[in-house]
């Protein structure tokens, strides 16, 4: 399973890496785990993700637009959208992301 994570915050993506391998562990799925630290670089990459989670306040091209893009490659792809921000809610549950988690993560959640 291909796993994105794109967050422009280096200590957000290694929490997310340890909740990932934590949860890994119940589970026999080999996962390539690929992390940009900015949207651009998604929006650039043709590589098709079976499950991302995205930050949605990043300099230059935001979390909503990078779910956009990963959709259009990938209309069956998860979505996590992983945020400190409530107001964009409404407009990522439209783009029809699996989950919207709150950060900083919580390991036991």
């Amino acid at each position: 399973m291909k796993v994105l994570i794109c967050d422009d915050n280096s200590i957000d993506i290694e929490n997310i890496k340890r909740a990932i391998k934590l949860s890994k562990k119940k589970s026999i799925i080999e996962l390539d785990i690929t992390c940009f630290s900015r949207g651009y670089n998604v929006i650039n990459c043709e590589e098709k993700f079976d499950l991302a989670f995205v930050d949605i306040e990043m300099p230059g091209v935001n979390g909503l637009s990078v779910t956009q893009h990963l959709k259009r490659i990938n209309p069956n792809i998860i979505v996590f959208i992983v945020t400190s921000y409530q107001s964009y809610l409404d407009k990522a549950m439209d783009l029809n992301v699996f989950r919207y988690i709150s950060k900083p993560i919580e390991l036991k959640r």
